[in-house]
């Protein structure tokens, strides 16, 4: 979202590396979710 506000500031020279940086934050809270979903059925099953 800070990136959102850079851009409609008119401070963001390249905005398809933010796009770049934003896609992989939430590609890495998206993995990190999924690990910590398949870390508690693991400790639910055994």
């Amino acid at each position: 979202m800070a990136t959102r506000r850079r851009e409609a500031a008119g401070e963001s020279p390249r905005p398809e590396a933010a796009l770049r940086m934003e896609l992989f934050a939430v590609a890495a809270a998206a993995a990190s979710l999924f690990l910590l979903l398949v870390f508690l059925i693991f400790l639910s099953v055994y």
